[in-house]
């Protein structure tokens, strides 16, 4: 019960650090400050040791870590679905930054979903086991990678679940559009996790040695 707890509010404190940086971005009309705000949230939970979904699939370990890793998907999404509810109340005038994110979304095929969704998965992975590379050589700037991975993402328009999860409950298009929305999110959400794992079959890692806790 510990552990689950433990679990729990690790979900909790990523899935708010990504909820507040989505809202910064969305805020920001400076794509490029926009996307280094963003960054932040994976920082932050590269820091803090926070349980962001597409960085934890490179710490599965056993089958158990499989039911952890669905327990945080399930957390980060409900957790930052009801953020983007409040913050839409807050302040009006992220709906329509929102709005167009997610009108490209649905405009976008589904086979350009699936091959970006995973080339967001492998970015994932890259930030995570180049930043641990590079702690374990004491290299100061290690977070330089999330940010340059943050910035691909935001540039080349590439998917990202929770990312993506933030604009869908924002934006006043998702119900009008509510089938295409919950199919495009739900292969973002397989295939970011089949890009985080792609990096582990190339890199000959099939399985970490760490858990998810």
């Amino acid at each position: 019960m510990i552990q689950q707890d433990k679990i729990i509010s690790k979900s909790v404190l990523a899935s708010i650090a990504i909820s507040f940086c989505a809202y910064a971005y969305l805020l920001c009309n400076n794509q490029i400050i926009g996307a280094l705000l963003l960054s932040l949230s994976f920082i932050t939970c590269s820091v803090y040791n926070l349980n962001m979904f597409t960085c934890r699939v490179n710490t599965l370990s056993d089958s158990s870590d499989f039911r952890r890793l669905f327990l945080v998907l399930i957390i980060n999404l409900l957790v930052i679905y009801l953020f983007g509810i409040i913050f839409t109340f807050s302040n009006d005038s992220i709906e329509t930054a929102a709005n167009n994110i997610v009108l490209n979304r649905i405009n976008t095929n589904i086979p350009t979903i699936i091959i970006s969704s995973t080339i967001t998965g492998f970015l994932c992975s890259v930030f995570v086991e180049s930043e641990n590379k590079l702690k374990s050589l004491n290299f100061k700037p290690c977070y330089i990678i999330a940010v340059i991975c943050t910035l691909a993402i935001v540039f080349a328009d590439l998917p990202h679940c929770l990312i993506d999860m933030f604009l869908y409950s924002v934006s006043s298009e998702t119900f009008d559009h509510f089938w295409s929305v919950l199919a495009r999110l739900s292969l973002t959400v397989l295939f970011n996790f089949l890009g985080c794992s792609l990096f582990n079959i190339i890199a000959n890692k099939s399985f970490m040695h760490s858990h998810i806790d």
